[in-house]
């Protein structure tokens, strides 16, 4: 009869090694993601001379941003938020989100102009619509364009898409762009 072996033994390190999933060891461990959240993988640089189409939702059960008399609100803080490296060329305000086209210098410079923007944009309308907390939500969406043709369907986005979104709904005969 074989005689059982006490002596441990040490494992290599891909021996000891198990599945590895969010949040351990253990398969499924770690904190679940929030349906329809935006992955915070880092963004991806881009050259200067590339304009960026960004998209900024709102909260979940916020406010309407698309009435008339925000407007000069968010026109004053599209104006205030310009710098050297930050601008925003051209902006649509739908009921839920914000189509924005914007020239930055870098990713840093896009990082900082849009968390000036958002907090400009949510400070002055909490303030007028007598509201507290988070305007907009997660992180927003930006897309590098690269070629005229991309630029040109973009802008072309942007400033009709109310008009499209105005022909399914019956938006005021004033509508914003």
């Amino acid at each position: 009869m074989a005689e059982k072996s006490n002596k441990r033994v040490q494992l290599t390190l891909d021996a000891a090694r198990k599945e590895v999933g969010r949040g351990g060891w253990r398969r499924h461990a770690g904190r679940k993601k929030k349906p329809d959240s935006i992955s915070h993988r880092t963004r991806p640089q881009f050259a200067a001379h590339y304009p960026q189409h960004v998209t900024v939702r709102v909260v979940e059960g916020g406010p309407s941003l698309a009435r008339d008399w925000l407007m000069k609100f968010i026109r004053k803080a599209i104006a205030d938020s310009h710098k050297p490296s930050f601008r925003i060329i051209e902006f649509n305000v739908l009921s839920n989100h914000c189509h924005l086209v914007i020239e930055a210098a870098d990713a840093k410079a896009l990082s900082t102009g849009m968390q000036g923007f958002e907090v400009r944009v949510a400070k002055r309308l909490n303030a007028v619509l007598g509201r507290r907390g988070q305007l907009f939500a997660h992180r927003y969406h930006a897309r590098t364009l690269t070629t005229p043709r991309d630029v040109r369907n973009t802008l072309r986005y942007v400033l009709l898409n109310r008009k499209h979104h105005a022909a399914e709904r019956k938006f005021s005969k004033y509508w914003i762009d």
